[in-house]
């Protein structure tokens, strides 16, 4: 455990130095006790707030119920309106240029669940507030592993399918299991499931 502790706060630390160059590092904190990306927060920032804000920027696309807005380096970030109606909602950032899992866990600490798909080289860190799906071809799970996309929940959206964010309960072949640290796939595998946040 101390082990798990020690490597999850290296990969932290690591992030954070790494991040103090990136301009993103800027534009992904805290508003608060909430998550925030340019200072917009899901299911807090007034909708119509944010279409104004958004429109003033150079290269912005704003919709009535999506804005798209372009991130340096080599990324963009659309938010949704929110289920509410009134409310900033889902937001999904995409980077070619991507950054790395120590740079997420420095911004928001260990994931309260990891997801493996038997069919594919895809896992997803999960959190009560985010998703961040990272390719695993060699198996092995480390700080510099690359996160290209990034989804922020909607807070007003709750799916009576799948009620813990923590959890994959619905996707045919999903292996959940809680946050290990740095491992290998096959170690993951061999422990216990993880089922609604807890371990079956």
């Amino acid at each position: 455990m101390a082990l798990t502790f020690g490597l999850t706060l290296l990969a932290m630390v690591a992030g954070q130095t790494r991040a103090a160059d990136d301009l993103r590092a800027r534009q992904f904190y805290w508003c608060g006790t909430s998550p925030c990306v340019m200072g917009i927060t899901p299911g807090n920032t007034d909708w119509h707030e944010a279409q104004t804000t958004l429109a003033r920027q150079q290269h912005s696309y704003v919709q009535p119920k999506s804005i798209v807005f372009p991130l340096q380096p080599e990324g963009e970030a659309s938010f949704f309106i929110s289920v509410d109606g009134v409310s900033v909602g889902r937001t999904y950032l995409s980077f070619r240029q991507p950054v790395s899992v120590g740079w997420l866990m420095a911004r928001y600490g260990s994931p309260c669940g990891l997801t493996f798909y038997l069919y594919s080289d895809t896992i997803t860190l999960r959190y009560p507030f985010l998703l961040a799906n990272i390719n695993l071809p060699d198996g092995h799970l480390h700080p510099h592993m690359p996160v290209h996309n990034i989804q922020f929940s909607d807070p007003h959206f709750m799916m009576k399918a799948q009620p813990d964010v923590c959890v994959d309960n619905i996707t045919d072949g999903a292996r959940n299991r809680r946050w290990l640290g740095f491992a290998d796939r096959w170690y993951y595998l061999l422990q216990a499931p993880l089922k609604n946040g807890q371990e079956s």
